[in-house]
């Protein structure tokens, strides 16, 4: 199942800490018919056939989960499983935390 969202719709990844799946894939928001540059960073995650896009609220998080991104790739292509690359995210203090289960 695919959970699909109006652009200006997308559930911001919080400081709380919550399980959201493989990291999927990393974007920046397509670019609209109103001429401003988009700068809202995406997310997509799955998990039990359920696949759902968050905004990134700080280049920071984008970065960790890039590498976490970068793993699942690398996981899927070489060895056909799922990989490990499951993350819960959460925000401690002023640090974001990605961490496998």
């Amino acid at each position: 199942m695919v959970t699909t969202l109006a652009a200006d719709q997308y559930p911001v990844i919080g400081p709380e800490r919550k399980f959201y799946g493989y990291v999927t894939g990393l974007s920046i928001e397509p670019a609209s018919e109103n001429d401003e540059i988009p700068q809202r960073l995406l997310a997509t995650f799955e998990y039990s056939e359920k696949t759902e896009t968050w905004e990134v609220p700080t280049l920071e998080l984008f970065d960790a989960l890039w590498g976490h991104l970068r793993g699942n790739a690398w996981h899927r292509k070489n060895t056909g499983d799922w990989g490990y690359q499951k993350v819960w995210i959460w925000r401690n203090g002023t640090e974001w935390q990605v961490e496998l289960p």
